[in-house]
Formats: structure tokens, C-alpha cells, sequence
């Protein structure tokens, strides 16, 4: 809930008493961002004495500050004196932003039917079931208040149905709902973003990273963008520009994991595996048994052939995750150690876990070739050709 909304619904709470010097003067603090100086108005006058609408102001401008629990104390206090459903609203939001989604959700089902809150109150349902994973049942609360909504709703709408499709694996069907969003409202930035993101997931890296760059206009600091930017042009082969990107993010945030792994694997496919290991060893600072981070470092160490240490982060990363790129990754590695029998072993537990076989198929004919056993290997290289 942004500050608009919040002082909007406020101003309804006290619509009798609006021009009234108090509530001119904390309107003005507020809409001037001034909250510090109106939470001590607020306070001294509840000493004075603890009427409705300076419960309210002090919930809203504790909200704004983002101090939640305060929020929640004055929202409670004064739910206490007066059941409204501005306040039971503000209860839900607040409960929202404490992650309490079971009784944000409490709250929310109090105000379904009402003629003013329900669609918001429908909306904060389905945040709550979709931040609890719930996709299914947020999609069906947010398709069935679609077409009562109008506008900025709309679109806010249709954007967290693109998100929920995104969620359940519908990515087409997601990219219809951030497309009906753009034409809408054609600069809506979550849109443009979502959109972009689907279109990452979707392998069409060219369109994404011109809507990444778009936004980037608006928001030049923006990390996640610019991260997924670099990620994309990775993604198509541009290093060169990808590496651009990731040093502007790391001008902004030094420290930044995902930003530090994506300028690793550009300078490893540029085959700067030197650069390429320092990066990812300064990401495993900041991210913890990052199983990406270990798998690309011991492709970099592979490279360097320091096969032993590749070998033994490999063997750690395959310990916490079975993986079939992880184990393709260490039979090439116990082959380069010319440990032909392990790597066999390897390959043949990949025998019947991956569907394109040709790959594993040369490698187990090599492996036998190298220990002499010629007619395993021909077989083995036969049924690559087959594969």
C-alpha cells in the first residue's frame, strides 16, 4: 500500500472532521513526508485525549515509516472504538507486511462483500495465498475480481495473474496478461519487467533485454534489472556488453552475489579463467553454498587443470544435489585426471537419467577405449552414432 492509498482511505475515516486544523496540519506533514514531526503531534495529542482519528493517523504514519508493529497498535486500538472497514483493511495490509498471512488473511475475509473494499480485499487474499505459494487459488481470487476493476487496478491486477501463470510453469499464458497490461497502460514498469522476465524464461533474450534496457532508462540504479540484463546478453553470446552491465551493478553494489556470478561465467566463456575464479571466489563470500557458484568455479579450475580441487567441489555440490550437468561435469573431470574407470562409472549412472545420450555415449567409448577395452568402446561409439 503506497502513501496515496493510505492517506486516502484515512481521509475517509475522518471525512467529518477533515477541515479541521489537526487534520489539516497532518496532511500537510504527510503528503510533505514529514512523519517524524507528525507522529509527535499524534502522540501528544492522545495524551490529550485518545480520539479515533488520531489512532488512525498515528497507524498510517507509523505504516509510512514502516514501523508495522506500531502501525498494528494504533490500528488495533482503534478498531477497539469503532469497527470500520477502512481500519480492518488497514489491519490486513499491515499483517500483509508483517508476513502474517494468516491473519492478514483474517482480516481481509471480514471485508469481502463490502461495496467499497472488496475488490482491495479480494486482491490482499490472493497476495497472501501467492506469497504462501498458493499460485492456483491466487490466480482464481485475482481472475474473478478482473473484470469488476478498472485502470491502475486493473493492471495491477492482471500483472500478479501474469505472475501466479508465471509460478504454476504457464509462461505463454503469462505473457498474454503482461502484454493486455502494456496495452493498457504502455510505460506500467512492472509490467515492462515482468514481461521481460517471461521472455527470459522463454529463451527470447533479444526482446527481454530491450525492455530491461527501456526500464533502465527510468531506473538507471536498479540492481535486479541490470542484473538480468547482463544475464540475458550472457544468455546471447554477448559477453563483451554483458560484462558492461555487470561492472556498472558492481559500481552501485560491490558485493552484489548475483552480479559477481554473472561477470564469473562471462569472463569463463571469454576464457579468462583466471579473472573468471577470482570473481566467483569473491561470490562465495556473499553466497552461501550457491551450488552454481561451486559448479561453475570448478569448470574454471577444470580449465586451469587443477582437476583435483575442481574434483573435490564437484564431490561437495553432488553431496547436497544430484544433478545431471554436475556429474557430465565430473566424469570430464575424472577423465582430464586420467581416471578412465571412475569417469566410466559416472557416465553409466547418466546412462539412464538423460534423454540425449550421444554425449554420454562418447565419453564411455573413450574411457574404454583408454583402458584397452576396444570393443566396449566400439560399442559404446556405435550407439553415439545412433543416439
Amino acid at each position: 500500500m503506497n502513501r496515496k492509498e493510505a492517506l486516502l482511505l484515512l481521509y475517509k475515516i475522518i471525512k467529518k472532521r477533515f477541515l479541521s486544523w489537526p487534520n489539516i496540519y497532518l496532511r500537510f506533514l504527510c503528503e510533505a513526508n514529514i512523519y517524524d514531526t507528525a507522529l509527535e503531534f499524534v502522540r501528544k495529542k492522545l495524551l490529550q485525549n485518545p480520539a479515533l482519528d488520531f489512532l488512525c493517523w498515528g497507524g498510517v504514519i507509523s505504516y509510512l515509516k514502516k514501523d508495522f508493529g506500531e502501525a498494528l497498535n494504533f490500528f488495533e486500538k482503534a478498531i477497539s472504538l469503532e469497527e470500520l472497514p477502512e481500519i480492518r483493511y488497514f489491519i490486513g495490509q499491515t499483517y500483509l507486511d508483517l508476513l502474517e498471512f494468516d491473519k492478514a488473511e483474517e482480516n481481509y475475509m471480514l471485508l469481502l462483500g463490502d461495496p467499497i473494499l472488496n475488490i482491495k480485499a479480494v486482491y490482499g487474499l490472493a497476495l497472501c495465498k501467492f506469497n504462501k505459494s498458493q499460485y492456483k487459488e491466487a490466480f482464481e481470487l485475482l481472475d474473478g475480481i478482473l473484470p469488476k476493476a478498472e485502470g491502475k487496478d486493473y493492471v495491477r491486477i492482471q500483472n500478479k495473474k501474469g505472475l501466479c501463470l508465471m509460478e504454476m510453469g504457464l509462461l505463454e499464458e503469462a505473457k498474454k496478461c503482461f502484454l493486455d497490461c502494456l496495452e493498457k497502460i504502455p510505460d506500467d514498469y512492472n509490467a515492462k519487467l515482468n514481461l521481460a522476465l517471461v521472455l527470459t524464461k522463454t529463451g527470447e533474450y533479444e526482446k527481454a533485454v530491450d525492455l530491461y534496457k527501456s526500464s533502465l532508462m527510468r531506473f538507471p540504479h536498479d540492481l535486479t534489472t541490470i542484473n538480468n540484463l547482463a544475464l540475458c546478453l550472457a544468455a546471447s553470446g554477448k559477453y563483451d556488453e554483458a560484462l558492461v552491465y555487470c561492472e556498472r551493478g558492481l559500481s552501485i553494489d560491490p558485493i552484489n552475489g548475483d552480479l559477481l556470478i554473472n561477470k564469473g561465467y562471462c569472463l569463463y566463456k571469454k576464457k579468462n579463467y583466471k579473472k573468471a575464479i577470482e570473481c566467483f571466489k569473491e561470490a562465495e563470500k556473499f553466497v552461501k553454498d550457491d551450488i552454481e557458484v561451486k559448479n561453475n568455479l570448478a569448470l574454471c579450475l577444470i580449465a586451469v587443470k587443477k582437476y583435483k580441487e575442481a574434483l573435490e567441489l564437484l564431490d561437495e555440490v553432488l553431496q547436497k544435489r544430484k544433478s545431471d550437468d554436475i556429474l557430465i561435469n565430473k566424469a570430464f573431470c575424472l577423465m582430464k585426471m586420467g581416471l578412465y574407470g571412475d569417469a566410466a562409472e559416472c557416465c553409466k549412472e547418466l546412462e539412464t537419467e538423460i534423454e540425449d545420450k550421444a554425449e554420454i555415449y562418447t565419453m564411455l567409448g573413450i574411457c574404454f577405449e583408454k583402458m584397452g577395452e576396444n570393443e566396449k568402446a566400439v560399442e559404446y561409439y556405435n550407439k553415439a552414432l545412433i543416439a
